[in-house]
């Protein structure tokens, strides 16, 4: 196996870098500055060097990490007084030098560093993107492109230069078939590459494929298992890996419409996982307090690190 980086953040505040062959971790803050008011929500690269991490934490607090250093630096705070510890940070990016924040009130934030000696972050656009979002993710080749969704929220897709106004608000499925409405629940999503297509899970146990050219419900969706999705990671132009609340992790053809196959070994709800760029691997963490990485082609098992609660990882 080639070597991986692994960045990941857990309930606690702290983050770790994981070396997945030699199955072991540094800690890049203190033990003792542990705090759940710390916890991670969110992890990006802050460019695509991708020496330096970006983390959001419970609190609001953005820090910038020197993945070689160790270094960490707060840069900014994106809540405001008002919003109370159950609104947290559902989404995080970069684009044009700017810092791009969302919230779980919907309040869509574009933040630019000011110039001279002193460095401070200004709101530069504020927009908002529906209440209860639960996943705001950026487009990896139009980086001007960003889609949310939530609890009765809908998938949008907003172009970072005009944020006002969606490009795309997705309309709810058809009435079941005791003409009851079907509840809306984003819980993640991912943009296909070479295409204007978005595949989105939901907490119904539901994979979603939409084509704004086509129309504004799905042109496809796939049912796996029975418990709510809660995460998903691309794999190829046709395959997802999602993640459900029981620790199943399946990798779902699109094309076909139905489950390839599944990996094993996890015992407790995924709360993240992410495909390497190159590599036939996926690592994935969750409540059961390990860092796994899966082959996801002989669905090995191929790496399995750290006990300690995780909430975020990220690949490099």
């Amino acid at each position: 196996m080639e070597f991986l980086n692994v960045v990941v953040g857990a309930e606690t505040g702290l983050l770790k870098g994981v070396d997945t062959e030699k199955k072991t971790f540094t800690n890049f803050n203190s033990v003792h500055s542990a705090s759940k008011n710390q916890e991670v929500c969110m992890i990006c690269w802050k460019d695509k060097t991708q020496s330096n991490v970006l983390v959001g934490l419970r609190d609001g607090t953005i820090q910038d990490l020197d993945t070689k250093s160790g270094d960490i630096q707060t840069i900014l705070n994106c809540k405001e007084s008002e919003d109370g510890d159950k609104v947290v940070i559902r989404g995080l990016c970069t684009y044009n030098s700017c810092l791009v924040t969302c919230l779980s009130n919907g309040r869509l934030t574009i933040w630019s560093e000011s110039e001279g000696d002193i460095k401070t972050w200004q709101k530069t656009m504020e927009t908002h993107v529906g209440s209860d979002i639960y996943k705001m993710r950026q487009n990896p080749s139009k980086p001007n492109i960003c889609a949310t969704g939530g609890k009765e929220n809908d998938l949008k897709i907003i172009d970072l230069d005009s944020p006002e106004q969606p490009l795309f608000k997705a309309k709810n499925v058809p009435h079941d078939w005791l003409n009851l409405r079907v509840p809306v629940w984003v819980t993640d999503m991912q943009f296909i590459p070479e295409s204007d297509r978005v595949v989105t899970s939901t907490g119904h146990s539901q994979v979603r494929v939409y084509d704004p050219k086509i129309q504004r419900r799905p042109i496809k969706e796939i049912k796996y298992d029975e418990y709510p999705i809660t995460c998903m990671a691309l794999y190829n132009k046709r395959q997802v890996i999602v993640g459900n609340t029981h620790g199943n992790i399946a990798l779902i053809d699109l094309d076909k419409g139905h489950m390839v196959q599944c990996y094993k070994g996890v015992s407790g709800s995924i709360r993240s996982m992410e495909c390497h760029p190159t590599l036939p691997y996926t690592a994935s963490c969750g409540l059961d307090r390990f860092l796994r990485v899966h082959n996801i082609e002989t669905k090995a098992l191929i790496s399995k690190v750290i006990k300690v609660k995780l909430k975020l990882l990220y690949l490099r």
